[in-house]
């Protein structure tokens, strides 16, 4: 047996040098166990503000009286770019513009090149243009749901039921906000911010979908033949005041785009000549005064009225 074996004892300095090391090992590895930590906190945070975002309640639908519907939400896709992770810049900026005509192929090219991160490409694709990004299969190009107003009907009722617009966006949500009739009268109960008490999750309006199409045809019938530049309609009922139908014409398709109101140079067909023009009563102030001679019984509904033109000092007054 070897006598000149020594214990590890007996080297103090190797000893304290394996403890020091060891500690500092240890203390590393705490470190990393505490940063994977952190990370794996911040990334459930992440996916629970994610999470609550989806489950945050759609805008409610509107119906008419009937039931049938006037406006409800839709899921969508959006699509957004990150330049980064694209190569063939140039053959990517061609390739967009084939699948979207509308947007420039220079500056498509542009918005890869100039060091950007990300960029929105579009807010809402149709399922045929996002079938063609997907079928590019370019990694860089990625897509988020969407929800978006629709009204089924297009034109009819439009004025009644407004239009919203996209106040708020992500890329997996989008906040709408009601700008116009019915969607801006109710924004906090079709926005979820009042609980409804209401079946089915939904506004029911007074109006008869039927009724008012048959008005609004009428309207626009009426308005070619005496060649007036707009018109208006209200259906009341007399006994509860529930308007039934409510017609303003020119009108417009709250799902196509629209530029701001005040800056589209058709920005007259969002004006609701019922609620919101002012005009002089003119013959319509008859009524009141019939109704009151009716009522002080001057004279009957048999009884005839003359209407021929007279004189006030020189002023003429004469009935037209």
């Amino acid at each position: 047996m070897n006598s000149n074996k020594k214990n590890f004892a007996d080297y103090p300095r190797t000893r304290t040098r394996l403890v020091l090391f060891s500690v500092f090992i240890l203390i590393r590895f705490s470190m990393i166990r505490a940063k994977i930590a952190f990370l794996t906190s911040k990334e459930n945070q992440k996916n629970k503000r994610y999470s609550e975002v989806e489950k945050t309640p759609s805008r409610l639908n509107i119906t008419d009286r009937n039931g049938y519907i006037l406006a409800t939400n839709l899921e969508g896709v959006s699509v957004y770019v990150r330049p980064q992770e694209i190569q063939k810049k140039p053959l990517v900026a061609q390739q967009l513009k084939n699948i979207f005509p509308d947007l420039l192929e220079a500056e498509l090219l542009d918005k890869l090149n100039d060091g950007r991160k990300f960029f929105w490409l579009k807010n809402l694709v149709s399922p045929k243009q996002e079938k063609a990004l997907f079928d590019l299969g370019q990694p860089g190009i990625y897509f988020g749901k969407r929800e978006y107003r629709f009204y089924p009907h297009g034109h009819l009722a439009s004025h009644v039921i407004g239009f919203t617009k996209v106040n708020e966006f992500g890329v997996n949500y989008a906040k709408i906000l009601g700008i116009s009739g019915v969607e801006k009268a109710f924004e906090k109960r079709l926005a979820g911010k009042i609980q409804p008490k209401l079946e089915n999750r939904t506004i029911k309006l007074s109006l008869d979908l039927p009724v008012q199409a048959e008005v609004e045809n009428v309207l626009k019938e009426w308005q070619k033949r005496m060649g007036a530049k707009a018109g208006g309609v209200v259906i009341m009922n007399i006994h509860n005041g529930e308007i039934v139908a409510l017609a303003s014409s020119p009108d417009f398709n709250a799902n196509k785009g629209r530029g701001e109101l005040g800056t589209d140079k058709n920005s007259s067909i969002y004006f609701n000549r019922v609620v919101q023009g002012i005009y002089e009563m003119g013959s319509t102030f008859k009524i009141f005064s019939v109704a009151q001679g009716l009522e002080k019984d001057l004279f009957t509904l048999d009884s005839l009225i003359d209407t021929r033109a007279f004189k006030i000092n020189s002023r003429k007054i004469e009935d037209k």
